[in-house]
């Protein structure tokens, strides 16, 4: 089991590595300013992909941007269609060949609409007609594979560094509003667990020994 955790980590290393290579500085520039710039930002995306998506969402509703997520009924169209020309999109696919998507991408070109394809290396329908394009690693056959670990790891590191740059671009403000609204939950500053307290200054390491020495003390 061991040996099948080595190598699962190994992957995810190797799919961070792949995605950081394929990463345009220029298109990044681009996406980034295409969402920045949004008065409100749709996401679209199928399948398990959505979940990736939706932690996206997550995170930039926390910094206050208005945002469409993507639809788990399968009705991928409506949000596409409430679009105007001061919003911008997100489309998220690894094939860039889902038939729904390629009909979102008609809509979008068709009204204007700016978007940003997150999708593999090689050109595809989703890309065509993209205004800037990030590509995650292609590692994966379409149907011949157990799971879809480096995709997966891709995707979420290209979306994590996408919000990382919105959240830059305002920093102050982002970081205000952020702080302001958690003040709400009041359940996170109950935690146990002492690495997690925002006071903290415990390292991981430090936590194992702690829990390593009350283990042979028992």
């Amino acid at each position: 089991m061991m040996e099948i955790a080595g190598r699962i980590a190994t992957l995810y290393t190797e799919s961070v590595e792949d995605t950081m290579e394929l990463l345009d500085r220029k298109e990044l520039e681009k996406a980034v300013d295409i969402l920045s710039n949004a008065r409100r930002i749709a996401v679209f995306a199928v399948s398990n992909v959505i979940y990736f998506a939706s932690e996206f969402v997550y995170y930039l509703e926390k910094i206050d941007k208005l945002v469409l997520s993507p639809s788990l009924n399968g009705d991928v169209y409506y949000n596409a269609m409430r679009l105007e020309k001061e919003d911008a999109a997100i489309i998220l696919s690894y094939s860039g060949e889902t038939s729904q998507l390629r009909g979102i991408v008609e809509i979008l070109h068709e009204q204007n609409i700016p978007y940003v394809a997150i999708t593999s290396i090689g050109g595809n329908s989703v890309s065509d007609y993209a205004s800037a394009v990030l590509n995650i690693t292609t590692r994966e056959k379409s149907y011949s594979k157990i799971a879809g670990y480096t995709s997966a790891m891709s995707f979420h590191l290209i979306l994590d560094i996408l919000y990382s740059c919105l959240f830059a671009r305002d920093y102050s403000k982002n970081l205000d509003y952020k702080i302001s609204r958690s003040r709400f939950e009041k359940d996170r500053g109950n935690t146990r667990n002492a690495i997690l307290r925002e006071n903290t200054s415990l390292s991981v390491s430090e936590v194992v020994r702690n829990m390593n020495s009350r283990k042979i003390k028992k």
